[in-house]
């Protein structure tokens, strides 16, 4: 615990001091940090009890730090005016591409010290250096000798080539909405440049490794445009340092405090400071305004202490490759070996990251863990999918269910809008029909009398009763019926009106609700 906690130290912020609230430590073996970092992983997934008293821990420490950092007595003075440079693992860490923990610990500390008031930003090498990074990690990607936190987080999540290419090609407005400026490598200047050959012999010295050399060369041209930009100003406070480079490397960071304590004695304030050393003291000023982040600096930690190093990669490869020769693995045991996304978790529960730890009976270990993983996630899958497929067919019944009861009381209300629309359509044609036969009895009686009595001159109703009479004959004959079809007709033209108009208004869609029998009710047959 006393190994871990020591990580979290604010080390070579002040060139001439460095205190720590820890006490020295005979022995100190990495395996301890990657134990506890996997402990506390189990404790914030399954134990939240315990994993709150864990970071109540961390936050006396991180308390303890301002008691003996002498650049911590002023806690009240902002940032106002400073300017960090995020270097380019931090920035991949904003981008999310080493996981979900990693981008939340760089958001929180970022949004922090924006409201503290200092500006963040990146210097245009590094963004062309991380720009380069995405895109060698999706060049390697499918392949396998493709290593780094990059490839195997993408691997993970499924992320494809075409993804991390995007990335690439987005960076800058990426960095932009996410409130990182990108401002120019300052130029050389030779009274403010510092000796770089020194400075790599003390990178040399911090055995600082760098899978790709040209990572080393923009760690030094970063260190060496924040002296540019600071032009020699005695440097007595971080808040009053103009610029800083921050980065997630402390063995980087302790080299250029190493540096600076030797040959740069103006500068009291180390040019490198490490991300969770910056996170400590912009929380110690404002506490109550970023309680989370002590949390999520401690989950980063442990996520980026579970990966595996180069050389425990390097042993591991060699290691599976002789045993598939000397025929203790099989084919596909081998390739299981060497792509599966469970790998990398299983290998350092195994070895703790100690490359020693690397056996035969080790690694069939971790095989057996990543063929159990595999079944159980293979297990999980299909009960998902029993369980979606049972949720399915349950809201499919249900829906099914409604539909129906909705139906049906479509239906049962369609039953009595059209015994409804029956009556009215009855009586609407009776009436014409009635009215029809009273004027034509009318009109021939009329006829009748005045033909007898002679009465008036005028003939008109013998004209117009012969015409009537013509008329329904003609219209019988044409439409092959009597004049009670033609009543027929009328009723049944006036009853498809009647029954569309009163589902209209009550919202309901006849050709969906309606059964055979409506339909033909409404068409130009009588029946």
């Amino acid at each position: 615990m006393c190994t871990f906690l020591a990580e979290f130290d604010i080390t070579c912020l002040q060139a001439y001091v460095r205190g720590t609230a820890i006490p020295d430590l005979n022995e100190t073996r990495s395996t301890d940090i990657v134990l506890v970092s996997d402990y506390v992983q189990y404790l914030q997934k399954t134990n939240p009890n315990t994993f709150g008293s864990f970071i109540k821990l961390v936050q006396g420490h991180m308390l303890a730090n301002a008691l003996t950092c002498p650049n911590l007595e002023n806690m009240t003075e902002t940032y106002k005016g400073m300017t960090f440079y995020l270097d380019t693992p931090l920035l991949v860490h904003r981008l999310g591409l080493e996981g979900e923990p990693k981008q939340t610990a760089i958001e929180e500390l970022i949004d922090l010290l924006a409201k503290l008031g200092a500006r963040v930003a990146v210097f245009s090498h590094s963004l062309a250096e991380l720009q380069s990074v995405v895109r060698g990690a999706a060049n390697y990607l499918d392949s396998s000798v493709g290593r780094g936190a990059i490839v195997y987080e993408a691997r993970k999540n499924n992320t494809t080539r075409s993804d991390l290419f995007l990335v690439a090609e987005s960076i800058e407005d990426q960095l932009t909405t996410s409130k990182i400026e990108i401002i120019s490598t300052p130029d050389y200047i030779l009274d403010y440049q510092i000796d770089e050959s020194i400075f790599e012999e003390f990178m040399d010295d911090d055995d600082l490794f760098y899978y790709n050399p040209r990572a080393k060369e923009h760690d030094i041209n970063s260190v060496r445009s924040i002296y540019v930009l600071r032009k020699d100003r005695h440097i007595l406070s971080l808040e009053k340092s103009i610029a800083i480079l921050v980065t997630s490397n402390t063995a980087f960071a302790r080299a250029a405090w190493r540096y600076g304590k030797q040959h740069e004695p103006s500068q009291e304030v180390s040019s490198v400071i490490s991300d969770f050393s910056l996170a400590n003291m912009a929380w110690l000023k404002a506490p109550m305004g970023a309680s989370s982040l002590p949390t999520n600096r401690v989950l980063a930690f442990c996520y980026a202490a579970m990966e595996p190093s180069n050389a425990l990669i390097n042993k591991y490869m060699a290691e599976i490759e002789r045993l598939k020769q000397s025929g203790q693995f099989s084919e596909r045991e081998h390739q299981l070996l060497r792509s599966s996304p469970y790998i990398v978790q299983e290998l350092m529960h195994s070895t703790l990251g100690d490359d020693e730890a690397i056996t035969s009976e080790s690694l069939g270990q971790v095989l057996e863990s990543v063929t159990n993983e595999i079944k159980k996630e293979e297990s999980e899958r299909l009960a998902q999918e029993q369980q979606s497929h049972k949720v399915t067919q349950t809201e499919l019944t249900t829906q099914q269910y409604k539909y129906h009861e909705q139906l049906e009381y479509n239906r049962n209300l369609l039953d009595s809008i059209y015994w409804k629309c029956v009556k009215q359509s009855k009586r609407f044609a009776q009436s014409i029909y009635t009215t029809f036969a009273v004027l034509l009895s009318v009109t021939i009686c009329i006829g009748v009398i005045l033909e007898i009595s002679d009465t008036f001159t005028t003939t008109w109703p013998l004209t117009v009763i012969p015409a009537l009479l013509g008329a329904v004959s003609f219209i019988s004959y044409l439409t092959g019926g009597s004049l009670r079809n033609i009543r027929n007709w009328i009723q049944n033209r006036n009853l498809a009106w009647r029954v569309k108009r009163e589902a209209k208004n009550l919202g309901i869609d006849i050709e969906q609700n309606s059964l055979s029998f409506y339909k033909e009710g409404l068409n130009d047959n009588p029946a």
